[in-house]
């Protein structure tokens, strides 16, 4: 029913006015990582850095079999954005970026308000992510368990920051990523991490783990 990817974050009845994020991975070609990095920061301070242009979160993969890749999310905030682009944004990229890297693994998700769970607005700079792949014929019961999930984070009173995504497309049946955000892994085991973590059988399985790039990233 489920396994752990590495990441750095829809509804059960998909809106779309809901927020949305299409993400990808990237292999840097080898020899060219340094490059690679030093034309994508130029590019998000140009085009990606202040309020109206379009929004790019990237996190180096950690942990997990992509160790090395890169994951670069867009995100919006309704599935009609997504059709907006800035013609000169991806010629600069296919330019000065797109010939360092190879890409892979494009998904649309949606954001499921109800099963997500933020304290306050406090950017991370680490994302741990669980990939669910629920059996349609369980899907009620799933979304029940994740809005008791986000019920229990906050009667806690947790510091915990929890994006639950379901895709929309591009995923090989019902794929769902819950992603934990935590600046550092000893916050990760905080005791306020600990109070939400005994409600719950959460972590009973291995894990994989994403570093947000701030030079990469719209400023949070």
């Amino acid at each position: 029913m489920k396994k752990i990817i590495v990441i750095i974050t829809l509804c059960l009845a998909y809106s779309v006015n809901a927020q949305v994020a299409m993400s990808r991975y990237i292999q840097v070609k080898d020899g060219q990582r340094e490059q690679f990095i030093k034309n994508a920061a130029m590019k998000t301070k140009i085009f990606n850095s202040i309020a109206g242009q379009t929004k790019f979160y990237t996190f180096n993969i950690t942990t997990g079999p992509r160790t090395g890749e890169i994951l670069r999310v867009r995100v919006e905030d309704s599935v009609q954005l997504m059709d907006n682009s800035n013609q000169k944004e991806l010629d600069y990229w296919v330019k000065n970026v797109q010939k360092h890297h190879t890409s892979s693994n494009s998904i649309l998700w949606g954001l499921n308000k109800e099963a997500t769970y933020l304290p306050n607005n406090d950017s991370k700079k680490m994302s741990r992510v669980i990939e669910y792949n629920i059996k349609s014929n369980s899907l009620e019961d799933f979304w029940r368990f994740r809005t008791r999930v986000a019920k229990a984070a906050k009667e806690s009173g947790a510091n915990v920051h929890m994006w639950v995504w379901d895709c929309v497309s591009g995923c090989d049946g019902n794929t769902v990523w819950v992603s934990f955000g935590h600046d550092n892994y000893k916050e990760f085991w905080e005791d306020d991490f600990q109070k939400y973590n005994e409600r719950l059988v959460e972590w009973s399985r291995p894990t994989y783990d994403f570093m947000m790039r701030a030079d990469l990233s719209t400023k949070l």
